[in-house]
């Protein structure tokens, strides 16, 4: 199709074209029979169905407009007019073609409205019947333009110049497809499919112009907008294989172009076309679990899991897989994969990780999930309910759950941050500091820390929505949204830490390799995050030794470490979102109505007047007086005023008798109803009298049009 669819454009400027086209026209209704056979079949079976309707409309397009510029061919060919149908009806049933439909698109309106007028416009129906078919093929703008009126058979014509006046925009179009040449995507990877879709791009659009433009003359700069668009490497071979050009001709660069792609296509082979759709692709990237023989990986088979570390061991040996990353293929030795075990930091699968020592190996239970997936920190909750966390230090030094981690900054970088678990905590925070070096982005919110016994801490500053991941990695991101405060903590732990080397803790790759150093935090952990980033095992040591768990971060330490004879301060966290009887209190102090104390002597005065003189008359109709500064007022200059727009009435009615007409018999109206009375004595322009100024408005655009005073 997209052969005979390139044909059809060159069809208009070359007579032998033409003929070529006219002849492979017969294999247009074919090509479009099965390619509606086989999109049915690919569709049924697609994952991406977006990705099948662009090439379901691509295909539309070119058909439709194959199909135009047939019907101008023949139509040019019979003399301008399409021949009206015959009286016999043929006994072949022919299938039915569908009426184009038109969404807006300025680009698709030539062959739209070419199609539609030698289907339906100029076919000998009726009028209401093309007007059927007319609001059947527009969508969207399109329809919204001519759906007001009437449906009737004098109304159809108007619906048809409205669209055709609308939409035959040719300054538009032919911005268009000029934009559509410049904005082109250059061309990023050398492939077939690119390469291919760069030049139609080009080739259509110079050809849309070259019907109203005089594009030959434009042979140069044509060359220079592709060439921009071209890699260094594909522009080194055009110059290579045109140097003893002074300038080469625009023909010749798509003439290479197009020779290129072939040279692509024969290079990428048959499987290139199927790499590139997502069935294929879908295909080829899933993989069966060898355990199971589902289509998952073995590190996510909950049979595999619910094996020991040993035993998931022995499983992988038998299966062949490498030990490293759980695939087959290839051994330890050879592993492409970086990542190495979590726990211990040598070369083998978290999964198959245990102790090999039996007096300190810990009773564990199988992981749920495997360690290099990225995990997904559940979303915050909302709701109205209060947010506490607390720890309490005895009178002994605690080493509190700290880890060392990275903070993904506002430009895409990573920066170094000390972070807090609290599994009592609701709500995740940040401290104001830590928010202005990554430059994250606040949000209004408003919220009271509390510590114990309800006793005011902080107030919050606002929202932020961060990410974080381990140091050095990049598969491990957590999405967070976290509380600002000015700060979370005093520096922990609360005294320096006598570093001891515990047994129990021998060779585990810490979290925090400073735990025992005082520093500040720059962001707390609550409960929503803490359980994701939990990973199997546990290291508990004897009195005074602190205990240790495993996480994404590394291994945690918790818990006493030594007695102290000084005491230290007890460490609180907690926080409440604004309880509903103090927001309602607020409101309330916030609307209530000032005392009359603010108000002016004008305002009092104001006030006074309303209530003195505001009464209902028979009608039901309330009157108020206008309050005037001076008792009574005085009015400079109304009179003239009133005066000069009655002369300035007055000559127009000596230009327009009709709206003479109209104006007397509004003002009359006004006297009959009683709204004015005509004043036989003029009064005295002693600045108490307000002559009211009035113009006449008359709308011609009306069919009836009566005049009304403004």
């Amino acid at each position: 199709m997209r052969e005979i669819h390139d044909l059809s454009l060159q069809a208009a400027t070359d007579a032998a074209i033409r003929a070529t086209f006219l002849a492979r026209y017969s294999s247009v209704a074919k090509i479009a029979d099965d390619f509606e056979a086989t999109h049915l079949k690919v569709i049924q079976e697609a994952a991406d169905f977006d990705v099948e309707d662009e090439i379901r409309a691509s295909f539309d397009k070119m058909h439709y407009a194959v199909k135009s510029r047939y019907h101008h061919e023949t139509g040019a060919l019979l003399g301008g007019a399409p021949a009206p149908p015959s009286c016999q009806a043929s006994v072949v049933k022919l299938p039915k073609i569908p009426l184009p439909q038109f969404f807006g698109d300025l680009t698709l309106w030539p062959s739209f409205i070419a199609l539609f007028n030698a289907s339906i416009h100029n076919q000998q129906i009726s009028a209401i019947e093309k007007y059927q078919y007319l609001l059947a093929s527009l969508k969207g703008e399109p329809l919204n333009v001519v759906k007001n009126l009437p449906f009737s058979e004098e109304y159809y014509l108007i619906a048809y110049d409205s669209l055709v006046d609308r939409y035959r925009n040719k300054r538009k179009l032919a911005d268009h497809h000029l934009n559509s040449i410049i904005e082109a995507k250059p061309l990023k990877a050398e492939s077939a499919e690119a390469l291919h879709h760069l030049l139609d791009t080009f080739t259509e659009n110079t050809r849309a112009l070259a019907l109203k433009f005089p594009t030959d003359s434009w042979d140069f700069i044509l060359l220079k907008f592709l060439l921009d668009k071209l890699s260094r490497s594909l522009r080194e071979k055009f110059e290579s294989a045109h140097r003893a050009e002074e300038i080469p001709r625009y023909t010749q660069l798509t003439k290479f172009l197009a020779e290129h792609c072939q040279v692509l296509e024969a290079v990428a082979g048959p499987s290139s076309k199927t790499k590139s759709t997502p069935v294929s692709s879908f295909v080829t990237n899933t993989a069966d679990c060898p355990v199971c023989k589902e289509p998952h990986y073995v590190s996510k088979c909950s049979q595999f899991l619910k094996l020991s570390p040993r035993e998931r061991q022995a499983k992988a040996r038998d299966l062949k897989l490498c030990l490293n990353c759980l695939r087959s293929g290839h051994g330890i030795k050879n592993c492409p994969s970086a990542w190495t075990c979590r726990s211990c930091g040598t070369k083998h699968h978290t999964l198959l990780h245990y102790e090999r020592s039996s007096n300190t190996t810990p009773k564990t239970e199988p992981i749920s999930a495997t360690p290099a997936e990225p995990d997904a920190v559940p979303a915050p909750q909302s709701e109205d309910a209060p947010i506490v966390t607390m720890t309490s230090l005895a009178n002994r030094i605690v080493l509190l759950s700290t880890v060392r981690a990275e903070a993904i900054d506002a430009r895409g970088n990573a920066f170094p941050v000390r972070i807090l678990l609290d599994s009592a905590s609701q709500a995740n925070f940040i401290t104001e500091g830590c928010l202005r070096k990554g430059g994250f982005r606040r949000t209004k919110h408003s919220a009271t820390v509390l510590a114990i016994n309800e006793a005011r801490a902080a107030t919050t500053r606002g929202l932020t929505s961060l990410v974080i991941r381990a140091r050095g990695r990049d598969d491990t991101r957590f999405s967070i949204e976290a509380t600002v405060l000015p700060r979370i903590t005093s520096p922990l732990p609360n005294d320096k830490v006598e570093v001891q080397l515990w047994k129990h803790l021998k060779g585990l790759p810490l979290a925090d390799p400073e735990y025992y150093v005082p520093g500040s935090v720059d962001i707390l952990l609550g409960a929503d995050s803490f359980v994701s980033i939990l990973r199997d095992g546990r290291r508990k040591g004897v009195k005074g030794e602190p205990d240790a768990f495993n996480s994404v971060f590394g291994w945690v330490l918790t818990g006493a470490v030594s007695p102290s004879v000084q005491a230290t301060p007890l460490l609180s966290f907690a926080t409440t979102l604004e309880s509903i009887e103090t927001s309602v209190g607020r409101f309330w102090q916030l609307e209530e109505v000032p005392e009359d104390a603010s108000c002016s002597d004008e305002d009092r005065r104001c006030k006074e007047i309303f209530a003195q003189t505001t009464y209902r008359d028979p009608s039901g109709r309330f009157v108020v007086s206008y309050p005037f500064v001076s008792d009574p007022p005085t009015f400079v200059g109304s009179r003239s005023i009133a005066v000069s727009r009655l002369r300035a009435l007055e000559r127009r009615f000596k230009s327009d008798p009709e709206f003479r007409v109209g104006y007397n018999s509004f003002m009359q109206d006004y006297l009959d109803s009683g709204h004015m009375e005509e004043i036989r004595n003029p009064f005295p322009s002693d600045g108490h009298i307000y002559y009211l100024p009035h113009h006449g408005v008359h709308k011609l655009k009306r069919e009836v049009s009566r005049p009304r005073v403004a």
